[in-house]
């Protein structure tokens, strides 16, 4: 086993145990997911790995436990969007009552959100769609009833971005806990904040390795935790993390700003 004190890593944020952990641009990361899908592990499959640790970080900010608790899920057709799906899944089958939310959005091709959602309803879910984003107050009621808010939205370049603004008054709006997705609501990969508003996410999970984004705006991330995103050690290498397996004794960790 490689030590992670072998080595002179450095990175912008630390483990609880002091590791150093780099960040990863956009395109970088991208590539990376890209590259998985090469070798055949599905954007399902990676999905489905970051909600079971997305669901581990709801259920600590519910008390522990997921029984009882009421949340609702803010998604667009996009990475961040199945991952949260994934979760809500988790989230009913411990005992939470979940509200989803879609909003109109879309990767090309056949979504996951086509096996993801049906599941979901068939589960207990309350299906809702958010076809106008002037209809604030609408999800501000469903929000307001909830426990804590999970948003997975993508302003990674998908047609989300263009409703980043009315999750942004929405959530503004409420005291309700949110946790994000990859990025708080409002951040994109290029480290701006959009029309100069973003939502303070009161925790949010990177998968794989946090953005570059988040090193430029941790003001707004809240508690920070990274989850296994199936990368294995070439792929960490590629973005030069040479140290110990991050994820060999669970499967999400909490991480904190080194400076």
């Amino acid at each position: 086993m490689i030590s992670a004190s072998e080595h002179s890593l450095t990175g912008p944020f630390l483990t609880q145990d002091g590791t150093p952990v780099p960040t990863c641009p956009w395109h970088t990361w991208h590539g990376i997911k890209a590259d998985l899908v090469q070798y055949g592990l599905s954007s399902l499959q990676m999905a489905e790995a970051c909600g079971f640790s997305s669901a581990m970080v709801v259920r600590f900010a519910l008390g522990l436990s997921s029984l009882g608790g009421v949340v609702t899920v803010l998604a667009s057709d996009s990475f961040y969007g199945w991952v949260s799906l994934a979760c809500a899944r988790h989230l009913l089958n411990g005992g939470s009552s979940v509200r989803i939310v879609m909003i109109p959005s879309g990767e090309q091709g056949t979504s996951p959100v086509s096996a993801l959602l049906p599941i979901a309803a068939r589960l207990g879910a309350d299906i809702h769609y958010w076809n106008d984003p002037r209809d604030v107050n609408h999800v501000l009621q469903i929000v307001e009833s909830s426990h804590n808010v999970l948003c997975g939205l993508s302003d990674a370049g998908d047609s989300s971005r263009a409703w980043s603004r009315s999750v942004i008054e929405c959530m503004n709006e409420t005291a309700v806990p949110a946790h994000a997705i990859g990025t708080p609501v409002g951040i994109s990969p290029d480290k701006r904040i959009m029309e100069d508003e973003a939502l303070y996410a009161s925790s949010t999970l990177s998968l794989g390795l946090p953005l570059e984004a988040l090193n430029h705006n941790s003001d707004l991330v809240g508690r920070h935790y990274l989850c296994d995103m199936s990368w294995g050690r070439q792929q960490y290498l590629q973005v030069g993390f040479n140290g110990a397996p991050l994820f060999a004794e669970q499967p999400v960790i909490r991480i904190v700003p080194s400076l």
